[in-house]
């Protein structure tokens, strides 16, 4: 079956999922700070065309079709691919035009996948690493220290400049390299590729489990832990038992989908 992609960006507060155990006046401070505003694509089958997307969207002229039912499956994952890139790009050189033509209200913007549910303030991290140009979260893993579901970047013309530039770079690594892992993984390898390229040190920063920053090729790079930033309950969990109190967003991808439901109501 076509695929169709609606280049869906979700303006959201930093204090919209903020956890209760913030007191008021903290949440005054919080508003003072610049916005973030949260990117995801979000893929649906052609038979929810009319349905489920006049929720996303309010009209179907910005959808975009990928694929044939006749393309192989290879086919369709480069074709899913293209078009995820498409978004991105697109998307970050149409905030720099607006940047360069003074019309942007100053906001961060954090790249993310559907699954991941946000439960404190995420300004934190722009207002706490204030030099940073893009941010992704790591973990104690030897082949994929990198998660690909959260990259943060600083809304600045500069940050976004080079943010651009670094995330070039990955896509080249990956169409060279790791076009055969396109259906899992491929990005996160990737990723893992370029910065252990330029920043050997990196591999033993992964498991120390503190955020520490590098540089590549005038980007700015800072990792946080995923242990905070993209937690992700434990494999085969039945049920949602909460978190550890310093979590700032879970990432309930596979089979932990279906824990989602059960932890955000754990937050209303």
């Amino acid at each position: 079956m076509p695929r169709h992609f609606p280049p869906y960006v979700s303006p959201v507060s930093g204090l919209r999922a903020v956890k209760k155990i913030h007191s008021s006046s903290s949440q005054q401070n919080l508003q003072t700070r610049d916005g973030i505003s949260f990117v995801t694509v979000y893929t649906i089958y052609n038979s929810s065309i009319g349905s489920d997307s006049s929720r996303i969207h309010d009209g179907s002229s910005e959808l975009v079709t990928v694929a044939n039912s006749s393309d192989s499956i290879a086919e369709r994952s480069v074709a899913i691919l293209n078009v995820f890139i498409d978004v991105i790009q697109a998307f970050l050189e149409g905030r720099l035009q607006e940047h360069s033509k003074g019309l942007r209200i100053y906001s961060h913007y954090i790249f993310a996948v559907s699954d991941i549910a946000v439960v404190d303030d995420l300004g934190n991290i722009f207002h706490k690493y204030p030099d940073f140009h893009l941010a992704l979260t790591f973990r104690n893993n030897k082949y994929q220290p990198l998660k690909s579901g959260f990259v943060a970047v600083r809304g600045t013309a500069d940050g976004i400049y080079r943010a651009k530039i670094f995330l070039e770079e990955v896509l080249n690594v990956y169409s060279l390299k790791f076009m055969k892992a396109s259906r899992m993984l491929g990005d996160q390898l990737a990723l893992a590729w370029v910065v252990k390229s330029h920043l050997p040190f990196a591999p033993r920063k992964f498991s120390m489990h503190e955020a520490f920053s590098g540089e590549i090729n005038g980007v700015s790079i800072l990792f946080l832990p995923c242990s905070v930033y993209n937690w992700t309950p434990p494999e085969g969990a039945g049920q949602f038992h909460g978190m550890p109190l310093d979590v700032q967003a879970i990432h309930f991808k596979g089979s932990r989908k279906r824990l989602k439901l059960a932890g955000v109501l754990e937050f209303l």
